[in-house]
């Protein structure tokens, strides 16, 4: 009975992750010459930038995201600009983009539980004249860096129609809680260096297995229709 029992749990559990750990999209672009849409974006955005050249300031550091359960923030109450088909940037030394002119800029996406990062998009991030834009996207999860992205320009700034997309795919996802964008000072870094952050794809974890088993009454159930076999 008791293996009976485990085996309808863990198809339950399986059943339960394929329906709940669904992939969420967020993206900072709104470009109207690609067909390219705001997504997990909360809130009143019609003031954002469609395309073109328009830089909006935004006129806040932070910004939620995905319902609630996530949110964009500029460290020490900087401001957060968006322009429609580069994405996030700080206002401050570029206002278009991530920089360190005038000391680091940090751009943080936080979420209220540990999430899977399964990829993201930076742009505005060239390579030109030999020298390659750098930056940084630092995972954690709790307090613990657990990994560092290093951000490299690897599209000609002289390309016609050069956005400067760098993109970084993860086969194996990270969980994280908080991912933090900037361009570091250091010898690896150029002071040049900037970005925009444009898009992120991740999962959201479901809630533990006793948890959903438990509180929604299945295994309960299971065990007293098994015992009166």
């Amino acid at each position: 009975m008791m293996k009976r029992l485990v085996t309808l749990a863990v198809g339950i559990f399986a059943l339960f992750l394929a329906v709940s750990a669904s992939a969420d999209q967020i993206s900072f672009i709104w470009d109207t010459s690609t067909g390219e849409t705001l997504q997990g974006v909360d809130g009143n955005t019609s003031g954002w930038s469609n395309g073109g050249s328009n830089l909006v300031n935004l006129g806040t550091s932070n910004w939620s995201l995905l319902g609630g359960t996530a949110g964009v923030v500029a460290d020490d109450g900087k401001i957060l600009t968006q322009q429609g088909p580069r994405g996030l940037g700080i206002a401050g030394g570029d206002d278009w983009e991530i920089d360190s002119y005038n000391g680091v800029e940090k751009l943080a996406i936080n979420f209220n539980q540990p999430t899977y990062l399964n990829s993201f998009e930076v742009r505005s991030l060239f390579y030109e004249d030999g020298h390659n834009e750098k930056g940084a996207a630092s995972f954690f999860l709790g307090d613990n860096n657990i990994f560092t992205q290093q951000l490299v320009g690897v599209e000609n700034l002289n390309t016609p129609g050069a956005k400067g997309i760098a993109d970084y795919s993860y086969a194996q996802p990270y969980l994280i809680d908080k991912i933090v964008f900037d361009v570091p000072t250091g010898h690896q870094y150029t002071s040049w260096s900037e970005f925009d952050v444009a898009k992120l794809d991740v999962t959201s974890v479901p809630e533990p297995v006793s948890t959903v088993l438990f509180l929604t009454g299945i295994v309960p159930f299971a065990v007293r229709k098994l015992r009166r076999k």
